[in-house]
């Protein structure tokens, strides 16, 4: 039997000295985990280490009494892939990889020459269009309903993550699909996410982080990133979550009509 991972959640309440007792012991008993844990901690230390500690401490208590983020799965702006199974059966062909194909609508990658050949880790996004998909870059307008794939390009990174924040301010895991998911990404050309995601009615805009690592990482840490940054309402304009410069970054902010 296959043993559940250690959440993120654990390392950071670890790292403030407040895992409670049967967390710990739980971390305790089990073996061959101290360098993974070691590796964790060094990482939320890192980032951690950039955010004044009340406000750092009260966003951490919170999300163990009640976690802010979704997971994509969670949102209102849904996965097709976890409709109902006639409602998924009727749209499976709009979630489907070659739907989202590259084609005469294809706005094209971005314009920076070493985006366009993989040489940094990128972010790409399509929308559904009718007969295929549009590329989406900074500034796209978007609406309600409109069916978004998200793909990525590692460009030799090893681990990442795929994070949004919408105008309401509410933060939404991506990728990995759940917060205790492996971070590891699909090496090689462009990867697409296995499901489309559905946009909901927040207002104004909805920006997409995808944050890419040569080590592995403690992803609460950049979930909690990301809430100072939805915190602070700037998600708009910061084309950069607040991490360590060990981290890659590319982001995309599309504009709600």
């Amino acid at each position: 039997m296959t043993e559940k991972p250690i959440p993120d959640l654990f390392i950071e309440q670890l790292v403030l000295n407040e895992l409670p007792k049967k967390n710990m012991d739980r971390i305790s008993s089990k073996t061959g985990l101290s360098k993974t844990i070691d590796a964790l901690k060094e990482s939320n230390e890192e980032i951690l280490s950039m955010y004044p500690p009340e406000m750092v401490v009260p966003l951490i208590r919170q999300r163990a009494a009640k976690p802010a983020v979704k997971e994509s799965t969670a949102k209102s702006g849904k996965l097709i892939a976890f409709l109902p199974l006639a409602a998924a059966l009727a749209v499976l062909l709009l979630v489907l990889p070659q739907v989202f194909k590259k084609d005469s609508a294809d706005t094209g990658p971005v314009s920076e020459l070493t985006r366009i050949k993989g040489a940094v880790p990128t972010l790409s996004i399509y929308k559904q269009i009718r007969g295929g998909s549009e590329r989406l870059i900074n500034g796209s307008e978007i609406s309600p309903r409109d069916l978004l794939q998200i793909g990525y390009i590692p460009a030799g990174k090893r681990f990442g993550a795929i994070i949004s924040i919408d105008g309401r301010g509410q933060v939404t895991l991506h990728f990995p699909e759940h917060i205790n998911d492996p971070k590891d990404l699909t090496s090689g050309g462009e990867t697409l996410l296995p499901f489309a995601y559905e946009l909901d009615d927040a207002p104004a805009f909805e920006r997409f982080y995808f944050v890419a690592s040569d080590k592995d990482f403690s992803l609460s840490s950049i979930i909690l990133s990301a809430e100072s940054v939805a915190a602070s309402r700037d998600g708009l304009s910061m084309e950069r979550l607040p991490l360590p410069e060990s981290f890659n970054q590319d982001s995309i902010v599309l504009i709600k009509e």
